[in-house]
C-alpha cells in the first residue's frame, strides 16, 4: 500500500513537472545555457524547443504510468513498465523528477509480490437516467446564466458604491452561488447519494476524466504553441494577481460549484443531444475565459483553445455519469493543480 501511495504520488508529479517544463522551457533553456561552454554554439529557441518536447513526452510517460498504477493496483515489475521509467530518467529536465523515477524503478524492481497482484472486482458507477427537464428547471436554469453573467455590469456597479473591488466580487459571487444552489439543490441532493454510495468508484472515474483532460490540454498546448499564443493567458495572468486567501477558495470550491452549474448542469437541461452539449459547453466556457482578458480576436479564439479543451473534457465527463459531481470533482483537482503550480512558481 506506501508503495502504490508513492508510485501515484511519483506519476503525478512526473505530469505535473512535466507540465511545467513545458510551460516554463524558455527560462530552463537560458539556465542551462550558462552552464554550457562557449565553445559550443546553441540557439535558445531551439534549446527551448527541445526542452519542450522532452516535456511532452515526459508528461505522457506520467500520465500513462499513472493510469497503470490505479488499474493495477501497484506498478507491476514488466519489462514495458521498466522501460517507461528509463525514459523518464532519461526525458527530465529537472533533478527532482531524475531522482524520483529512480526510487520508483528501484521500488518495482525489488517488489517481489508485484507479480501475482490478484486485480479485485471493482464497483461500478450506477446509470443515472438523464431526466426530461420540466419548465421550472428551464427557468431556473436561465436564472443562474443570467445571474452568472450579470457580474459583468453589476460587480463594476457595486464598485462604484463600495469602492472596494475585493469585496464587490466576493459579495456577488455570494449571490451567484446561492443561487446556482438554490437551481440545483434537487439535482444536487440525488447525484450526492449515488456519491456516498459509490465514492470509491466515482472518485476512480473522476481521476480519469482528470487524466483525459490533462492530455487534451497538453495536445491544446501544442498546437497554441505552433499558432503563437502567448506563454499565459490574461486570465492565468490576472489570477497570479489574486491574494491566495482568496485564489485558493474561489478556484478550488466556488469555480467547480458554479461553473458546473452553469456551463454543465444549466447547459445539459437545454440540450439533450450529447455531441451537441460537448461542443456548446466547451465553446462557451473556452472564450467566456479569453474575451474580457485578451485584445483582438485572434488572440481570443488561439488562447481560449486551451479552455475549450477543459470545457469539453468537462462536459464529456458529465455526459458519462449524468452525475454533477463527477465535473465538479475534476475540476477541482484540476484547478488545485492549477493554484498549485502558480504557489510552486512564486517560490523559484
Amino acid at each position: 500500500m506506501k508503495r502504490k501511495i508513492y508510485y501515484v504520488i511519483y506519476a503525478l508529479l512526473q505530469v505535473g513537472l512535466g507540465i511545467f517544463t513545458f510551460l516554463n522551457c524558455e527560462s530552463i533553456a537560458k539556465e542551462a545555457l550558462k552552464s554550457i561552454s562557449n565553445d559550443l554554439e546553441f540557439d535558445l529557441n531551439t534549446l527551448a524547443l527541445g526542452y519542450k518536447m522532452l516535456a511532452v513526452v515526459s508528461v505522457v510517460i506520467g500520465l500513462i504510468l499513472l493510469v497503470r498504477i490505479l488499474k493495477d493496483g501497484r506498478l507491476i515489475n514488466k519489462v514495458s513498465n521498466f522501460c517507461l521509467l528509463v525514459a523518464a530518467i532519461f526525458t527530465s529536465s529537472l533533478s527532482i523528477t531524475i531522482l524520483l523515477s529512480v526510487v520508483a524503478l528501484v521500488l518495482m524492481v525489488t517488489d517481489k509480490d508485484a507479480v501475482d497482484v490478484k486485480k479485485k472486482e471493482k464497483k461500478k458507477i450506477p446509470q443515472i437516467r438523464n431526466l426530461k427537464s420540466t419548465k421550472k428547471d428551464y427557468i431556473s436554469a436561465a436564472i443562474l446564466i443570467l445571474v452568472f453573467f450579470g457580474q459583468l455590469l453589476f460587480v463594476p456597479l457595486i464598485y462604484k458604491i463600495t469602492n472596494n473591488y475585493m469585496f464587490s466580487t466576493i459579495f456577488y459571487d455570494l449571490i451567484i452561488l446561492s443561487v446556482a444552489v438554490w437551481a440545483f439543490i434537487g439535482k444536487y441532493k440525488s447525484d450526492f447519494k449515488h456519491l456516498r454510495d459509490n465514492f470509491s468508484a466515482y472518485l476512480r472515474s473522476s481521476l480519469k476524466y482528470w487524466l483525459l483532460m490533462l492530455g487534451v490540454v497538453l495536445v491544446a498546448g501544442v498546437i497554441m504553441t505552433f499558432l503563437g499564443a502567448k506563454a499565459e493567458s490574461g486570465n492565468q495572468e490576472a489570477l497570479k494577481t489574486l491574494p491566495l486567501w482568496y485564489l485558493i477558495p474561489s478556484a478550488i470550491i466556488f469555480a467547480p460549484i458554479v461553473e458546473e452549474a452553469v456551463f454543465r448542469g444549466s447547459l445539459r437541461r437545454f440540450i439533450k443531444n450529447d455531441v451537441a452539449f460537448i461542443i456548446v459547453s466547451a465553446l462557451t466556457f473556452g472564450l467566456l475565459h479569453t474575451f474580457l482578458s485578451e485584445e483582438g480576436l485572434y488572440s481570443i479564439i488561439v488562447q481560449s483553445i486551451n479552455y475549450v479543451a477543459m470545457g469539453g473534457a468537462l462536459a464529456y465527463s458529465y455526459t458519462k455519469t449524468n452525475n454533477i459531481y463527477t465535473s465538479m470533482m475534476v475540476h477541482a483537482f484540476q484547478n488545485t493543480f492549477g493554484v498549485l503550480m502558480i504557489i510552486f512558481q512564486s517560490f523559484i
